[in-house]
Protein backbone atom coordinates (compact mmCIF):
# COMPACT_ATOMS: atom_id res chain seq x y z
CA UNK A 1 0.00 0.00 0.00
CA UNK A 2 1.20 3.50 -0.74
CA UNK A 3 2.80 5.16 2.24
CA UNK A 4 2.90 8.58 0.59
CA UNK A 5 -0.82 8.60 -0.19
CA UNK A 6 -2.30 11.57 1.74
CA UNK A 7 -5.49 9.58 2.36
CA UNK A 8 -3.49 7.06 4.39
CA UNK A 9 -1.48 9.52 6.47
CA UNK A 10 -2.66 9.80 10.04
CA UNK A 11 -2.26 13.49 10.78
CA UNK A 12 -4.43 15.42 13.18
CA UNK A 13 -6.32 16.91 10.23
CA UNK A 14 -6.81 15.65 6.67
CA UNK A 15 -4.51 17.17 4.05
CA UNK A 16 -7.28 18.10 1.66
CA UNK A 17 -4.89 20.25 -0.37
CA UNK A 18 -2.78 17.17 -1.19
CA UNK A 19 -5.58 14.70 -1.95
CA UNK A 20 -6.17 13.92 -5.61
CA UNK A 21 -8.67 11.65 -7.32
CA UNK A 22 -5.82 9.31 -8.24
CA UNK A 23 -5.21 8.62 -4.54
CA UNK A 24 -8.69 7.20 -3.87
CA UNK A 25 -8.61 3.86 -5.69
CA UNK A 26 -5.18 2.74 -4.41
CA UNK A 27 -5.98 3.78 -0.84
CA UNK A 28 -9.40 2.14 -0.62
CA UNK A 29 -8.34 -0.96 -2.55
CA UNK A 30 -5.28 -1.39 -0.35
CA UNK A 31 -7.29 -0.99 2.85
CA UNK A 32 -9.94 -3.47 1.68
CA UNK A 33 -7.29 -6.04 0.73
CA UNK A 34 -5.56 -5.62 4.09
CA UNK A 35 -8.88 -5.86 5.95
CA UNK A 36 -9.82 -9.06 4.07
CA UNK A 37 -6.45 -10.63 4.87
CA UNK A 38 -6.83 -9.62 8.50
CA UNK A 39 -10.33 -11.14 8.64
CA UNK A 40 -9.06 -14.39 7.14
CA UNK A 41 -6.27 -14.52 9.74
CA UNK A 42 -8.67 -13.73 12.59
CA UNK A 43 -11.11 -16.44 11.53
CA UNK A 44 -8.28 -18.97 11.15
CA UNK A 45 -7.21 -18.49 14.75
CA UNK A 46 -7.62 -21.66 16.82
CA UNK A 47 -9.76 -19.89 19.41
CA UNK A 48 -11.89 -16.93 18.40
CA UNK A 49 -13.41 -14.80 21.13
CA UNK A 50 -15.52 -11.69 21.02
CA UNK A 51 -12.51 -9.58 22.05
CA UNK A 52 -10.01 -11.24 19.72
CA UNK A 53 -12.32 -10.88 16.72
CA UNK A 54 -14.38 -7.74 17.22
CA UNK A 55 -11.76 -5.30 18.48
CA UNK A 56 -9.44 -5.76 15.47
CA UNK A 57 -12.43 -5.63 13.10
CA UNK A 58 -13.63 -2.42 14.73
CA UNK A 59 -10.16 -0.88 14.32
CA UNK A 60 -10.08 -1.88 10.65
CA UNK A 61 -13.55 -0.48 10.05
CA UNK A 62 -12.58 2.78 11.77
CA UNK A 63 -9.51 3.19 9.55
CA UNK A 64 -11.54 2.53 6.40
CA UNK A 65 -14.26 4.96 7.51
CA UNK A 66 -11.70 7.66 8.38
CA UNK A 67 -10.09 7.30 4.97
CA UNK A 68 -13.40 7.26 3.08
CA UNK A 69 -14.71 10.29 4.98
CA UNK A 70 -11.91 12.38 3.46
CA UNK A 71 -13.12 11.35 0.01
CA UNK A 72 -16.73 12.21 0.70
Amino acid sequence: MQTNNPLLLRNPLPRFDAIRAAHVLPAITGLLERNRAQLDALLAAPRVTFKSLLEPLEDSQHELAATWSQVQ
